[in-house]
């Protein structure tokens, strides 16, 4: 097998069609981090990173081209223009192991430069470009929070108090890998120039992979529903949206060869801001939303030849930037029947814990319009977030789903 692009003469100019005939073998993923297989097996054995994420493909990734990069902090975010570069930092090496279809990542927070980890959060991107006639590029984005075992955590999850144990964080965070719809080829266009292919050396190696925003679109995001007891005009509720930086807002990351159409889903990044609202108490069952602002980012994945580096594959990427302070509330049709209840006496109920589950809906992104799905939202409770209930006598019940109401994520009340 030739390791070469094909090329062909089109209207005089000489174009470049790269079909990825390069194999990759797991050795060549471990180089491009810079080590040789039996340099990285010993750093991966003895790094110092802690466990961050592990997942595994729906295809073999060894021999894929691996791209693991930490996204910068949500404020560097949101001071980019449009045409603005991303500045993102590859991982160390040792960071990254493949086996097959399983890989994990590892984190080392003292090796993570200030401006890509805010509050112990940082944000990881990941993909694969598995090698064919047509390639398949999967890829996922999470946000990650530093333990101080060392080890690290979901962000979107809730972490339990001190004193609990922290049942409802996975030991290891698991990152599912979404397949882009199309790889996105660039195979037609004109042979790169000097502009576009940068020299490669030891020096200097191949970068693989390029951000830049394009453009911003504000969207709506659902962080909350209350459901009071329906049968009685006297039972109420509200809900009160954070007023600091301690809550935990998540949103759906979209992914696509193109820019609008033919989006899926894929991980989640979390923002954070400092502000806040408390909502008056209705007795309308409500689903409150917060306006955020989303960023649209094309990617270019680039690929090595002849120690020239050429561009192989565009993505675009959707990803919110911040919340904008703006709210408001949509009254709903129906209230679910749930069956985790517990009997409650009048007075005023809350739930503010942070140990147990977030209020999540796949769909709670309102992206529909500005691309082809909605994307997900979570988000979770604390002192700063909370649902509150009046409870008018000792006949009613609260009630949660998948888990009682002290620690579900969504709540109704009924009457016994």
């Amino acid at each position: 097998m030739t390791d070469t692009p094909e090329s062909s003469v089109l209207g005089g100019e000489r174009r470049l069609s790269w079909r990825m005939p390069i194999v990759f073998s797991l050795a060549a993923v471990l180089t491009l981090m810079g080590l040789s297989p039996a340099e990285a097996s010993a750093k991966a054995q003895g790094f110092d990173g802690g466990l961050a994420v592990e997942g595994q493909a729906q295809v073999d990734l060894e021999q894929a081209q691996i791209t693991a990069v930490l996204l910068p902090e949500q404020e560097r975010y949101a001071e980019l223009k449009t045409g603005d570069d991303v500045e993102m930092f590859p991982l160390p090496q040792g960071a990254v192991e493949v086996d097959e279809r399983q890989f994990r990542i590892y984190l080392d927070r003292k090796d993570i430069p200030k401006r890509y980890i805010d509050d112990g959060q940082v944000d990881l991107s990941f993909t694969a470009i598995v090698p064919g006639e047509q390639p398949r590029v999967l890829s996922a984005e999470m946000s990650l929070t530093a333990q101080d075992n060392g080890l690290w955590a979901d962000a979107s999850e809730e972490l339990a108090p001190k004193g609990f144990a922290a049942n409802s964080v996975p030991e290891t965070p698991s990152l599912t890998l979404t397949e882009q719809e199309g790889p996105g080829l660039i195979e037609s266009g004109v042979m790169p120039s000097s502009t576009d292919a940068v020299g490669s050396s030891s020096m200097f190696p191949c970068r693989r992979i390029r951000e830049r925003h394009l453009e911003s679109r504000k969207a709506w995001a659902a962080v909350g529903r209350t459901y009071p007891d329906q049968s009685d005009p006297d039972a109420k509720a509200r809900m009160v949206y954070s007023s600091s930086r301690s809550h935990s807002t998540s949103f759906g990351v979209g992914i696509s060869a193109s820019k609008y159409v033919d989006f899926k889903a894929s991980g989640n990044v979390k923002r954070k801001a400092s502000w806040g609202q408390s909502f008056p108490y209705t007795n309308k069952a409500r689903e409150y939303q917060i306006e955020v602002v989303n960023g649209l980012y094309e990617r270019i994945y680039y690929s090595e030849f002849n120690d020239r580096c050429y561009p192989i594959l565009r993505q675009y990427v959707w990803r919110v930037i911040e919340e904008t302070g703006g709210t408001k509330t949509v009254n709903l049709n129906s209230v679910p029947k749930y069956t985790n209840c517990a009997n409650v006496a009048e007075g005023t109920w809350t739930r503010n814990s942070s140990r147990g589950k977030s209020f999540s809906r796949s769909g709670g992104l309102k992206m529909l319009g500005i691309i082809d799905i909605n994307l997900g939202s979570k988000s979770g409770f604390g002192q700063e977030k909370s649902y509150s209930y009046s409870i008018p006598d000792n006949r009613k019940k609260m009630c949660g789903r998948s888990a009682d109401p002290a620690h579900a994520g969504d709540i109704a009340m009924y009457s016994r």
